[in-house]
């Protein structure tokens, strides 16, 4: 093969492959212009993460609802931004709540995700680590709700539910 014919193929490759990169750009574009669902789950994420709780709440709905932890039980959920603020936000930093970082899952209206090991207080009084993950919904560009529920798929986790559900049958009575 000639030297003009390797030039010229070579000169091919890289136009086929700044063409690639110029699409990938394209699409990265329209992606970073909002039209990305779950851009809120991540801003969020990463809001929170660098302490910039003002923009971490941002990315909630003005009448999000939040079931997650004990200041936002689902007897009592928190109900838009402040409520969110004085509940789940304490809990986060507190590390009550792990952050939703793990094993996500979107199904074009929910993500849900697996989230560390929660230490919870048994009917017992012993402490035991339960698997559980988040649901997040979206509507208009924001996080809509946001619930965290505890995983029965996990032995130890269905068992503390099992126990937890017949102390309070028994504290209520016959």
């Amino acid at each position: 093969m000639t030297r003009a014919k390797r030039f010229i193929q070579a000169s091919r490759r890289a136009k086929a492959g700044m063409a690639g990169i110029a699409f990938a750009a394209a699409v990265f574009s329209a992606v970073a212009a909002d039209e990305f669902p779950l851009r809120p789950y991540y801003d969020f994420v990463h809001w929170f993460s660098v302490g910039q709780l003002d923009r971490a709440l941002d990315q909630f709905a003005d009448n999000a609802v939040v079931e997650a932890g004990a200041a936002c039980p689902r007897q009592r959920p928190c109900i838009g931004k402040a409520a969110i603020r004085g509940g789940l936000f304490p809990a986060l930093t507190r590390g009550q709540l792990p952050l939703p970082l793990h094993d996500q899952r979107f199904d074009g209206r929910r993500l849900r995700t697996r989230s560390d090991p929660v230490v919870e207080t048994a009917p017992d009084g012993n402490l035991v680590n339960l698997r559980g993950g988040y649901t997040f919904e979206f509507r208009a560009g924001r996080i809509a709700a946001l619930r965290f529920d505890l995983d029965r798929s996990d032995p130890s986790t269905a068992a503390f539910i099992a126990r937890r559900e017949a102390a309070s049958l028994l504290s209520r009575g016959p």
